[in-house]
């Protein structure tokens, strides 16, 4: 169970920039969910302040004391904040960190005397430089010593709590353990080594990977070999009619058990940071069976779809987590994230060998010779689930005999493995029972579900659905022998009292028989579904978790049912007017049922061209929500195209401007202004002067970021006067129009004058977004004024505003632009000669641009970790060497080549997305990277290159750049 920490700030007005640089350091922990933090900044209006902080202090578990003069000065510290902190150290050991920012008499108050005092050595914080770094190193190693407190904090609480074990959701072997011994020693292995984070079970379906699981689960009870907490969870989608699957349901899930609340509103990939801090903590286990179902989707590429689990798989590849912390998967198909990770290990699981196989017969009670038995296990293809399959077949109906295994006829499937399985489940259904078969008609209503089947649901069907009918008349009796002839047949999972299920193949089977042979009763079947669960959502109108479930599960049966429409009526208007924030996974669940197998084709032509639009436009809103950029292109692009055949100008004006917006990040930039310039000429026929602006704008945007800064200043021109005549209370652009002009301006900007004309212009554009745009555009307004204070040389005006806006956008989980903030901080920190905390920001902004497919910002990555790289070479080796070139020493480590790779990869990504913003200051790595290799005429050349295309695109911001690595070349 993760416990969020309550941490308290304690400090004095005038520190205010340390509080600050303070919170920056904790924001890792923040995003976590280890910690939350209170200080005097975050009182309402009509609170007392020394109320509250007394009530904090009595809650806190950890306390950061920033020591001043100031501080120590005031009466309320010294005589009510100290004493009582003091007081719970003693009685309830909560955890005190003093931080010495300024100069201050601290010896002299008995209460601290006894507290260990960072930094270390007691030296103040302001005796540190900025400019050298030392500062920012300082405050990483306050940071690691909080990091400590919480981790040890964590571990002392814990201890105290119970064992939790929960693997309700694991779905129960179809098959018995045989052999399979080597598999076994490898998870105790993987469990015991503290470099495997992750062991990957990969193999086909029915094999035998659930039951290998279970078997070591098994062996492992009751202490769990020191685990303290086993949870298990089964993707029951295998097979199922879902084209897209999601693994939201498993995170809350499992959130509310490691005692996590609030939840319902975080991102996925939010959700997974919480769960990794639970792995990271204390010891575990994690089962995630089947995994295959969120591998698929319309990409059908292997690779996870659903960006929480996505996140999960590449944060656990950044360090081990130590020995007893161990995710477990069951996958059909290999994990391809996961590939060259060092702490992940790949268990493929074959057929059993012929041996095995009639080991398996005979211990189910067949007969017949060991040749016998082995043959037929070959015939099988030593697939588990057939095996076992074929064992209860044959000693039901055929007195065990081995040789009547070939009265079952062959069947042809998609893979081996189910033609296998269905040579057994054929011969049941088309031999061994009639048309009202109880057994037929049980696993009927067991196939219209992806997952178990409740009571309450079981019972629905037997009251209204006619495939349910000859059920109804079995006594109590009859329901017992039943349920024990399918569960010696292995065609019923052992579950809950109240709750069935069986195989994925088994399931999958019978919904394919049942909807073929009568489909009027496979629809009606799930009417009586869909009504049931709309029922049940309408009765309760709170937004809560279970009766979003009952909605989806609503329309999910809705659509099963043929009822096309009020499916969409109900998609419409229950979950995408959800009250509070959308869970954008399961939308895109129900979204994709909507279609056959890929975003093209309908799965009825009883909806419109528009309601297909329409939900086209939803699922790319619902992928790029998730991450999945490159994914969301594709629905985005035929819901362009339909618009455009519908000759609806002004929506498909609209739906080109979101396109563009999932081309830009990609690097698509080719694509994009092709896009760019349709969106004109629609937004002009639909004689829409809003539409007119966006599509001006979007195409000059693209210019921008192709280079082309001379031209596409007539854009963003003609814009601002359609938007002055069509709102003249705006004279200039405003909100994201406005700051992508501004960015345009600012790179054009010659000198001092005309970038405090842009600041102007910015600080504008700030008031509009604080007066009337929702917090995105804050932010954005505060980004752009960091960025032309940057350029204006005011350092500390720049920080506060570029740390606004980064902050705003983590708040909010804007991760669309908060890659571009954290860039340009990290350039700006560059400048300063902050490189730690430049090194800081890029890596976060790396992890984001990776995991969203940002090629854009990756080029920008990687030129900045090129410069990075010589720039902390660089400053060792001055201080080295303060009399001599530092040549010799960058050559001799690999420095040079270290930043010729990053250059590589910029050079890679911006030659093929034509970047050309970027080209510049790709020849200005270029140069550096010559000079520190001693091939200075080369230099010379970059350079000169560099001042060519700034001069030619008329790049006037980039010069204080050139001019910076003239003087360090020349």
């Amino acid at each position: 169970m993760t416990i969020k920490l309550k941490v308290f700030i304690s400090y004095a007005d005038p520190d205010q920039e340390f509080k600050q640089a303070l919170l920056k350091q904790l924001a890792i922990l923040q995003r976590q969910g280890a910690i939350t933090t209170w200080d005097k900044s975050q009182l309402q209006a009509h609170e007392d302040e020394q109320q509250a902080i007394q009530t904090i202090i009595e809650k806190c578990q950890i306390a950061l004391l920033l020591l001043s003069e100031d501080y120590l000065a005031a009466d309320f510290t010294r005589s009510v904040v100290l004493p009582r902190l003091l007081a719970r150290k003693i009685n309830e050991n909560i955890r005190i960190l003093p931080i010495i920012v300024r100069p201050c008499e601290w010896e002299s108050i008995a209460e601290l005397k006894s507290l260990t005092m960072v930094p270390e050595n007691c030296v103040p914080l302001n005796h540190f430089p900025q400019k050298t770094g030392e500062r920012a190193e300082v405050w990483t190693q306050i940071a690691e010593q909080i990091n400590h407190l919480v981790q040890e904090l964590q571990y002392t609480l814990h201890s105290h709590t119970r064992q939790k074990v929960d693997l309700q959701f694991l779905s129960p072997s179809a098959t018995p353990f045989i052999g399979r011994i080597q598999q076994l020693t490898e998870l105790d292995k993987a469990f015991n080594d503290k470099n495997i984070n992750v062991i990957g079970i990969i193999g086909a379906s029915g094999i035998g990977k659930s039951a290998l699981v279970n078997e070591w689960l098994k062996r492992m009870e009751p202490s769990y070999n020191g685990a303290q907490w086993v949870f298990g969870w089964s993707f029951y989608s295998q097979g199922n009619p879902y084209n897209q699957a999601n693994a939201s349901d498993f995170f809350n899930r499992v959130l509310t058990f490691l005692g996590h609340d609030n939840f319902l509103t975080l991102t996925e990939d939010a959700k997974a940071h919480y769960l990794l801090g639970s792995l990271q903590e204390k010891k575990g286990i994690l089962v995630l069976d089947g995994l295959e179902p969120l591998q698929m989707g319309f990409n059908n590429k292997g690779k996870i779809v659903d960006l929480g689990l996505k996140t999960l798989l590449i944060d656990l590849q950044k360090q081990a987590l130590e020995k007893q912390h161990l995710l477990i998967i069951t996958s059909q198909r290999p994990l391809v994230e996961l590939a060259g990770c060092p702490f992940y290990k790949n268990l493929y699981l074959e057929k059993l060998t012929p041996g095995n196989g009639a080991s398996l017969l005979k211990s189910l009670n067949v007969e017949g010779s060991p040749w016998q038995l082995t043959a037929a296990s070959q015939a099988y293809g030593g697939h588990t689930l057939a095996l076992v399959l074929l064992a209860h077949l044959l000693s039901e109906y055929y007195r065990g005999d081995i040789r009547c295994h070939t009265q079952l006829s062959i069947v042809a499937a998609a893979t081996e493995p189910e033609s296998h399985v269905l040579r057994t489940l054929r011969h049941y259904d088309e031999v061994c029972w009639n048309a009202e078969a109880p057994e037929r008609r049980f696993l009927y209503l067991l196939s219209l579900f992806n997952r178990p089947m409740t009571a309450d649901e079981q019972q629905i069907l037997l009251q209204q659905a006619t495939v349910a009918k000859p059920l109804t008349t079995l006594s109590d009796s009859a329901w017992k022998r039943l349920f024990n002839q399918l569960r010696k047949l292995e065609l019923l999972l052992e579950m809950a009292p109240d709750k069935w299920d069986t195989h994925p193949l088994i399931r999958h089977y019978f919904r394919e028989q049942f909807r073929q042979l009568d489909l009027a009763a496979w629809q009606q079947a799930h009417a009586v579904l869909f009504e049931y669960f709309h029922t049940q959502s309408a009765q309760n109108d709170t937004d809560t978790l279970a009766n979003r479930n009952s909605f989806y599960q609503a329309v999910h049966h809705a659509l099963l049912a043929g009822q096309y429409q009020p499916a969409l009526q109900l998609y419409q208007q229950q979950v995408v007017a959800a009250k509070t924030s959308r869970l954008f996974a399961q939308e895109l669940t129900l979204i994709a049922e909507f279609f056959t197998q890929d975003w093209n084709q309908m799965i009825s032509s009883q909806l419109s061209l528009l309601e297909q639009s329409w939900l086209l436009a939803q699922a790319a809103w619902c992928l790029k929500s998730l991450g999945c950029l490159s994914e969301a292109v594709i629905p985005q692009q035929i819901n362009v195209h339909i618009l455009k055949k519908l000759s609806a100008w002004e929506a498909a004006s609209q739906a080109a401007e979101d396109l563009i917006d999932l081309l830009l990040p990609q690097g698509l930039l080719a694509e994009a202004k092709y896009i760019a310039k349709q969106a004109i000429t629609w937004a002009e026929s639909a004689n829409n002067p809003l539409r007119q602006i966006h599509s001006h704008i979007q195409f000059a945007t693209t210019l921008y970021r192709l280079g082309e800064l001379v031209d596409n200043v007539s854009g963003f021109q003609f814009a601002e006067v359609l938007q002055s005549r069509y709102q003249p209370q705006f004279p200039q652009l405003y909100a994201r129009a406005g700051v992508h002009y501004g960015l345009l301006l600012l790179e054009r900007a010659k000198d001092v004058t005309e970038r405090e004309a842009v600041l102007t212009r910015v600080q504008q554009i700030k008031q509009v977004a604080e007066q009337y745009s929702e917090s995105a555009e804050i932010a954005l307004a505060h980004f752009m004024v960091g960025r032309v204070l940057v350029a204006l040389h005011r350092p500390t005006e720049a920080e506060m505003e570029l740390q606004a806006a980064i902050a705003l956008w983590r708040k909010i989980n804007n991760y669309y632009d908060l890659p571009e903030g954290l860039l340009t901080q990290a350039k700006f920190y560059r400048d300063q000669g902050h490189l730690s905390a430049a090194q800081q920001d890029l890596n976060e902004a790396l992890d984001i641009i990776k995991r969203y497919s940002m090629q854009l910002y990756e080029a920008e990555a990687y030129l900045l970790q090129g410069h990075l790289v010589l720039d902390k070479k660089y400053q060792q080796s001055s201080v080295r060497l303060s009399n001599d070139s530092p040549f010799h020493l960058l050559q001799s480590d690999n420095t040079v080549k270290e930043a010729e790779q990053f250059y590589q990869q910029a050079a890679r990504l911006i030659k093929d997305m034509d970047y050309g913003l970027r080209i510049a200051e790709l020849s200005l790595l270029a140069a550096r990277l010559a000079h520190y290799a001693n091939r200075h005429q080369d230099a010379l050349t970059h350079l000169d290159t560099a001042k060519q295309r700034i001069q030619k695109i008329k790049q006037w911001g980039l010069l204080p750049q050139w001019e910076r690595v003239s003087s360090e070349i020349c």
